[in-house]
């Protein structure tokens, strides 16, 4: 079954590649996009490696998608939602989980867990992603 986040974001605030590796590089998680990344680029598999290991995550850009009213914050632009989705492998897990702490982290996202309807905070999402990446490597 597949799981997925949304990250919402300042359309002006979408990282280029360089940008968000550097926030991933900030995150001490051993994950480098090792694919093409642009903010505007289609939808689809994004790999990466992670402690030298094959990973990756599907990114989707959608616009004019805010978050949940009730998640949104007070006069937020937050209308760009990069969804990341994952399979059941939990490389792609800890990718799509670091991407979103990233993003969350550095670029102002709100990161929302659709199944739930909840906020992630960047903080919660890279405990999770360290408990995986100890976890499975």
């Amino acid at each position: 079954m597949a799981r997925q986040l949304h990250a919402h974001l300042n359309p002006a605030s979408l990282p280029d590649r360089a940008a968000l590796q550097q926030a991933l590089d900030a995150l001490k998680l051993g994950l480098k996009i090792d694919g093409p990344w642009s903010p505007e680029g289609p939808a689809g598999y994004l790999p990466f490696t992670v402690m030298g290991e094959d990973a990756g995550v599907y990114l989707g850009l959608e616009h004019d998608q805010a978050p949940p009213q009730a998640l949104a914050p007070e006069g937020s632009a937050l209308t760009a939602r990069l969804g990341l989705r994952w399979g059941g492998d939990a490389r792609e897990q800890l990718t799509a989980v670091a991407v979103a702490a990233a993003l969350a982290a550095s670029f102002g996202a709100v990161v929302v867990d659709p199944d739930q309807n909840t906020l992630r905070s960047a903080d919660a999402l890279l405990r999770q992603a360290r408990t995986l990446r100890d976890e499975n490597f």
